[in-house]
């Protein structure tokens, strides 16, 4: 079965080298990598910064990608007919996508600096 993959060639090696073996164990970056492409390159963009920012705060990376995995699914707004582009944090989709990406980093304790 092939993993669905939403993102174009150039956000698929930006998440291939966010993800590489020399910050990330080889499990960390399938996992990582596995779950980026489901989403679109604006979301990408996003959670590579939670990832980021996690890193940084010493947060163990399967404890982040739980947080994502059990909010983000539920959550996130992908219907862009229904209420406009979701990647666009000023419409309706996209406020609420940024609202789930604030609980995202409260739930991890991580400060939220210049998203």
């Amino acid at each position: 079965m092939q993993e669905e993959v939403n993102v174009r060639e150039e956000t698929l090696e930006l998440i291939k080298s966010t993800f590489n073996t020399e910050r990330y164990t080889e499990e960390e970056a399938e996992a990582g990598i596995a779950f980026l492409v489901k989403f679109s390159d604006g979301a990408v963009l996003y959670l590579i910064r939670l990832f980021n920012s996690a890193k940084a705060a010493e947060i163990p990376f399967f404890e982040v990608l739980s947080h994502c995995y059990d909010t983000w699914f539920e959550w996130w707004e992908r219907d862009s007919e229904r209420r406009g582009d979701p990647d666009n944090p000023t419409n309706g989709a996209g406020y609420k996508n940024a609202t789930v990406l604030f609980e995202i980093y409260a739930k991890l304790g991580i400060p939220i600096v210049m998203l």
